[in-house]
């Protein structure tokens, strides 16, 4: 009738645009735009087909991101995450491992507060919102953090040193030597290891860079006493003698000579129970009394970082300074083992932040 042929053509072509342009948005993943565009045109095509199809992808983008939650350990907002999901593929199950999870993450949480470990607590707390305790403990980190000073002790990382391995490592504990803003320089409070400066005889040194001890530090020490969220709080430090670069040393002998003056007391430490048990420690016990490097108080001498070599008698002598329960300051061959004290600073700028 009339132009009606002409016209249905032009329906014809404005179904067609806007079906493409449905697909378009489909494409580009605005499922919940290219939804309401298939809605209008619902009965065109493989509109209604289209429909169902965004859905499912809009479902499968939480679902992911539930997933990504969860493997980020943010147990808390992936549970709400899966629950919204109302049973699509197996988010009815991975909820409920993630509020499993969320109670032990919660136990470690609580664990860590009761041995004073509280930088090491605070990212799982910002993982766990609100949970139980979790706000009242932030509260007490922050309040804690904000209050460290010269000669505090802060308790970070673990390594056995009850000499039971039974019942896991023990906490460390360090002395606050110095503090710079939210950066606090800490030495360990006993000596916790019994090493020598070096031990290679086949590669002899004389320096802190190319030292067995500084290795040994930065490596087995490294990954035995933290987790890779505490190594976040572990600034790198920068030595001006050897422009070395390294997140755990020994104490430097400016260091220790400032200390003499301001606090010699905090020279002397006291082995651990495992440090005592050592047989490297036991075999040379008789030779560390005799010669005053253990002392009846309990005073063990321990290595500092820097090093150097003298020549006796046409023979090389290579030393590193030490901690001395009766000089303070000493030095020793550097192939003997004495105390090990580890020495880092702890950035705790993004808790204050």
């Amino acid at each position: 009738y009339r132009d009606s042929a002409e016209y249905m053509a032009k329906c014809e072509e404005a179904l067609e645009a806007r079906y493409n342009a449905a697909v378009l948005l489909m494409n580009d993943a605005k499922y919940e735009e290219a939804i309401s565009a298939f809605e209008i045109i619902k009965k065109y095509k493989d509109s209604a087909d289209n429909i169902e199809l965004c859905k499912n992808q809009i479902l499968e983008g939480k679902y992911n991101n539930a997933v990504r939650l969860m493997k980020e350990e943010l147990y808390l907002s992936a549970i709400t995450a899966f629950d919204n999901l109302s049973g699509y593929k197996d988010s009815d199950v991975k909820s409920k491992s993630c509020k499993s999870m969320l109670e032990v993450q919660y136990s470690s949480i609580v664990e860590l507060m009761d041995e004073r470990r509280y930088a090491e607590a605070y990212p799982l707390l910002q993982k766990i919102g609100d949970y139980k305790k979790a706000g009242e403990f932030r509260g007490t980190v922050l309040s804690i953090i904000q209050k460290l000073k010269y000669g505090d002790t802060i308790f970070f990382g673990e390594y056995e040193q009850d000499n039971i391995t039974g019942n896991g490592k023990e906490v460390i504990e360090w002395i606050i030597l110095k503090s710079e803003g939210d950066r606090y320089f800490v030495m360990s409070k006993y000596a916790i290891e019994f090493l020598a400066y070096h031990w290679d005889f086949y590669t002899g040194t004389s320096c802190w860079r190319d030292s067995s001890i500084r290795k040994w530090l930065n490596s087995d020490f490294m990954d035995s006493a933290f987790g890779k969220e505490s190594e976040l709080f572990i600034a790198d430090t920068i030595t001006n003698k050897e422009n070395t670069t390294d997140k755990i040393l020994l104490l430097p002998l400016a260091e220790a000579d400032a200390l003499y003056y301001k606090d010699s007391g905090k020279l002397l430490c006291t082995p651990t129970k495992y440090v005592k048990e050592l047989s490297t420690f036991k075999d040379r016990e008789s030779w560390l009394k005799k010669y005053g490097h253990y002392s009846n108080s309990g005073y063990i001498s321990w290595h500092m970082m820097e090093s150097g070599v003298e020549y006796y008698q046409g023979m090389e002598y290579p030393y590193s300074y030490i901690g001395n329960p009766e000089y303070y300051i000493s030095d020793i061959h550097m192939y003997e083992g004495m105390g090990i004290r580890p020495v880092m600073w702890i950035d705790f700028s993004s808790i204050s932040d």
